[in-house]
C-alpha cells in the first residue's frame, strides 16, 4: 500500500514540475511577442496602456495610413508619367476639336435685354457672330461678348481668340451696340481679332445723312470701327475710311443677284436679301440683310428685324425656295414679317431673340401673342425644344463680363447642329 502511495506521489510531483515548465515557457513566448508589438506599433501599445483604445479610431488611422500610401504612390506615378499624360491630353484635345459638331448659340446676358446675338462655332472652332446685341441693363458696363466667346471656346480670361466672320443685320443699337463697345475699348492687349466684317447699311448710316437714323449714331459704330482699324493696321481704300471700305463691299444687291455665298469651315452662308432703295428708308428694320446658313444639309434662316415690306419682297423673290428647317423670329418675334412669310419658310424650330417682357406681351403693346398663334393656333407661353426663347433660359451669367460666369451658363444657350427633332405640325398654312 505504501509503495502505491509513493508511486502516485512521484507521478504527481513529476506532473507538477512539468506544468510549471510549460507555464514558464508560455510566459517567455508572450514576453517575446509583446516586445515585437512594441517595436512595430508603439502607438497601439500606448493606447492600451492608457486605456484609450477605440476600434473606430484604429480603423481610421489604418485607412489614413493606407490613403497616404496610395497618394504617395499616385504622386510617384504622376511624376513618372507627367510627359506621357500631357501628350495624351493634347491628343484628346485635338480629337475633340475634330469631332465636335457645329454649335449654335443664342446668347443673352440676362432675361430682360432687348437684344439679338447668335454665335456659330464650327467643328474646328471658327467663330461666326451675328449682330452681338446690347446689354440693356447696363449700356456702360464692360462688353460681355469677349467673355462669352472665350467661354464658348473653352478659353480662360484674356486668352487669345479670333472671330472669323461678323455679320451685322441692320443699324439698330440692340443689334450692333455690343460690337461698337468692343471696338471702342480695343487695344493690342485686348488679345482678340475680327477677321471679316459683313454688312450692308444704306447711305443714311453715314455722316452725309445724319439724322435719318439717330439710333445708329448713338452707337458710334463708325468712329469705333475706324479706331479699331488704326490699332490693327487694316488696309483702307484710298479716299475712304475703314467703315466705308467694309460697308457693302461683299454683301450688296448685285452680289446677291449673282448668287452670293460665303463658306466658313463647312458652314455655307447663302445671302438672300439686302436693302433696296425702292423700299425707302422709312423703316430701318426692313433694311436687314437676310441670309441662310447650311450645316450638313440643315438650314437656319436669319431674318434680323425684317418687317412686312422686306418679308413680302423675300416671298416674291424666292417663294417655296424659302423653306428652312430653323428660323430666327423677325423683330424679336413681334411686328416683324407677316404670316405669309413664315408660311413660306415653314420651319420646324423657332429661335426667339426675345426678352421675357416682350415674350409675355406686357402692357399689351407687343404682338408676340399674335405671332405665336400663327405657328400653332394658340398663344402658348412655355418655351420648349421647338421654341427656344432667350428670355426664358433657366440661368444667366451673374456678371456678364467674366468668362467664369459664362462657362456656368453657356450650355443653357446652345443647340448642336444639325438639330433633328420629330416633325410637329404647325398652323401656318391654315
Amino acid at each position: 500500500m505504501m509503495k502505491k502511495k509513493r508511486s502516485a506521489f512521484k507521478i504527481g510531483y513529476f506532473l507538477a514540475i512539468l506544468m510549471v515548465g510549460l507555464v514558464m515557457l508560455i510566459a517567455c513566448n508572450n514576453s517575446s511577442n509583446n516586445g515585437e508589438a512594441n517595436t512595430e506599433a508603439p502607438t497601439d501599445v500606448q493606447s492600451e496602456t492608457t486605456g484609450d483604445s477605440d476600434p473606430a479610431n484604429e480603423t481610421e488611422a489604418v485607412s489614413e495610413t493606407a490613403a497616404e500610401s496610395a497618394q504617395e504612390t499616385e504622386a510617384e506615378t504622376e511624376t513618372e508619367t507627367e510627359t506621357e499624360t500631357e501628350t495624351e491630353t493634347e491628343t484628346e484635345t485635338e480629337t475633340e476639336k475634330e469631332t465636335h459638331g457645329t454649335m449654335l448659340y443664342q446668347l443673352a446676358p440676362d432675361n430682360s435685354s432687348l437684344t439679338m446675338c447668335y454665335v456659330i462655332k464650327t467643328p474646328n472652332d471658327k467663330l461666326i457672330v451675328i449682330d452681338g446685341g446690347i446689354d440693356g441693363t447696363g449700356r456702360n458696363n464692360p462688353p460681355y461678348l469677349p467673355a462669352a466667346l472665350r467661354a464658348i471656346l473653352g478659353l480662360g480670361a484674356d486668352e487669345y481668340f479670333e472671330v472669323e466672320a461678323w455679320f451685322l443685320t441692320h443699324a439698330h443699337s440692340d443689334h450692333i451696340y455690343e460690337l461698337s463697345k468692343m471696338l471702342k475699348t480695343y487695344t493690342p492687349e485686348s488679345n482678340y481679332k475680327i477677321n471679316n466684317f459683313y454688312f450692308d447699311f444704306p447711305p443714311f448710316a453715314t455722316k452725309e445723312y445724319a439724322g435719318e437714323n439717330d439710333d445708329f449714331f448713338a452707337t458710334d459704330l463708325r468712329e469705333n470701327m475706324n479706331a479699331y482699324a488704326e490699332v490693327i493696321g487694316a488696309e483702307v481704300k484710298e479716299g475712304k475710311d475703314f467703315y466705308d471700305s467694309v460697308n457693302g463691299a461683299v454683301i450688296n444687291e448685285q452680289a446677291i443677284k449673282n448668287g452670293l455665298e460665303i463658306n466658313i469651315d463647312g458652314v455655307r452662308i447663302e445671302v438672300l436679301q439686302t436693302w433696296n432703295i425702292a423700299d425707302g428708308f422709312s423703316n430701318v428694320n426692313d433694311t436687314s440683310i437676310i441670309f441662310r446658313c447650311w450645316v450638313e444639309g440643315q438650314s437656319i434662316l436669319f431674318l434680323g428685324d425684317a418687317g412686312p415690306i422686306a418679308g413680302n419682297r423675300l416671298v416674291k423673290t424666292y417663294g417655296d425656295k424659302l423653306k428652312s428647317d430653323i428660323v430666327q423670329m423677325a423683330h424679336h418675334g413681334q411686328a416683324g414679317v407677316n404670316k405669309n412669310c413664315y408660311a413660306a419658310i415653314d420651319a420646324q424650330v423657332y429661335l426667339w431673340p426675345t426678352p421675357v417682357w416682350v415674350w409675355k406681351n406686357e402692357n399689351n403693346y407687343y404682338q408676340t401673342n399674335i405671332t405665336r398663334e400663327w405657328i400653332y393656333g394658340e398663344n402658348f407661353l412655355e418655351a420648349d425644344e421647338y421654341n427656344i426663347v432667350a428670355g426664358l433660359y433657366t440661368r444667366y451669367p451673374m456678371r456678364s463680363s467674366l468668362v467664369s460666369h459664362w462657362k456656368k451658363v453657356i450650355n443653357y444657350m446652345v443647340i448642336e447642329l444639325p438639330y433633328n427633332l420629330p416633325y410637329r405640325e404647325n398652323s401656318l398654312h391654315k
